[in-house]
């Protein structure tokens, strides 16, 4: 296997030289059972670099929508959204069901709960293919609905759970980052008869864990790995595309050096000391862009060979605890509740014109529903 070795900053020492290889020793065991990527480039991260634009926001340009405020869709929260056709699909943290707004934030409706044909229990994630919605309920189930959230079919049941799924082409992939102890990999692919499994977990993380793995245009990721892998739907395999190496102490090098009990893995995710992990990494053309957290939210972009950190997203926008919601195109999406927008609006004072102007202008009740932030990635 060849690597692509690409240092941002400062001259490589031979501390971080010994790191590299070691990790380039232990990708090339891990990729051994796959055919060979000869485009694997690794992406060094160091908060304390030149690389890190303290005073600059990582996106300049951005646009949003209010999220309607009705009786029939009171969000206090957002996990996913996701953009197709003229709808804009809200899935919440507190209340699993899926909000349905058209392309300017206006309330359509939201899919029935119930347990009669085409009703939803507990949805826990959601995609969009062939401009269609399908939903992933109570851990199980696969349906699928037209754009406007009429019941279709049942696409898929399975006997065990899984916590994520993804359609592609004629596949459906579904991920269990260490939720369901009983799994014994993170990532199951079922395409008609065929069944495969990729990604063995690690012994010591058998018990659950609450965490996301993350499918993006075809790159697959979850937190407790630094490599970015590339679905081929053909193949139907993963090749590693990307690695990531951070400088300052992070979960990574912890447990490819230390033994990870669950008592030590929770230990590491509550402090500020540790890199926790990549957040929604996607790649765009010709960029890889990321957050992580150490004491605060971090940002990440690797573009033509270089990396950048910034510490703020949006100028003027507060800061986020978590990561993007949801991506369209060149667009990531943020949710900002109303809430933390009128708390900053206060601190701000006077408020420049332009598009931030135009958002505050639309914060005036603190019950309202979320404001969605689509950031350019340019």
């Amino acid at each position: 296997m060849d690597f692509l070795v690409i240092f941002a900053g400062n001259k490589p020492t031979d501390r971080k030289m010994k790191k590299l290889i070691i990790a380039l020793l232990a990708l090339g065991m891990m990729a051994c059972h796959q055919p060979e990527n000869t485009s694997l480039k690794v992406v060094e991260v160091d908060v304390n670099s030149s690389d890190y634009r303290k005073d600059e926001a990582a996106f300049k340009h951005f646009d949003f929508v209010k999220l309607d405020t009705v009786s029939e869709a009171l969000l206090s929260d957002v996990s996913k959204v996701l953009v197709g056709e003229d709808r804009i699909y809200v899935l919440p943290v507190m209340d699993p069901r899926v909000f349905i707004f058209d392309g300017e934030g206006k309330y359509i409706h939201s899919l029935k709960k119930g347990q009669g044909p085409g009703e939803i229990r507990f949805v826990y994630d959601m995609d969009l293919h062939d401009g269609n919605l399908y939903v992933y309920d109570n851990y199980r189930t696969i349906r699928k609905y037209d754009k406007d959230g009429n019941f279709l079919e049942d696409v898929y049941t399975q006997d065990d759970y899984n916590l994520l799924m993804k359609v592609v082409e004629d596949q459906i992939l579904l991920f269990d980052p260490y939720f369901n102890a009983r799994q014994e990999h993170l990532l199951t692919v079922v395409a008609k008869d065929t069944t495969l499994h990729h990604f063995p977990k690690r012994k010591e993380m058998k018990s659950p864990f609450f965490l996301n793995m993350f499918y993006d245009e075809g790159f697959i990721s979850w937190p407790v790995s630094d490599t970015i892998y590339h679905y081929d739907p053909i193949k139907m395999q993963p090749f590693p595309e990307y690695v990531v190496r951070f400088q300052q102490p992070n979960i990574y090098d912890a447990m490819r050096n230390e033994e990870i009990t669950p008592e030590r893995f929770t230990e590491i995710t509550e402090d500020d000391y540790h890199c926790k992990w990549m957040n929604n990494p996607v790649v765009y053309g010709d960029q890889l862009f990321f957050s992580f957290k150490y004491d605060k939210l971090y940002y990440a972009r690797y573009k033509e060979g270089k990396s950048s950190i910034y510490s703020t997203l949006i100028e003027g926008l507060p800061a986020l605890k978590v990561g993007a919601r949801g991506r369209t195109g060149n667009r990531m999406i943020y949710a900002y509740s109303m809430p933390a927008l009128m708390e900053h609006k206060e601190e701000l004072g006077a408020i420049p014109e332009g598009k931030l102007r135009e958002l505050y202008d639309q914060v005036t009740d603190e019950e309202d529903n979320p404001i969605l932030v689509f950031a350019e990635l340019e």
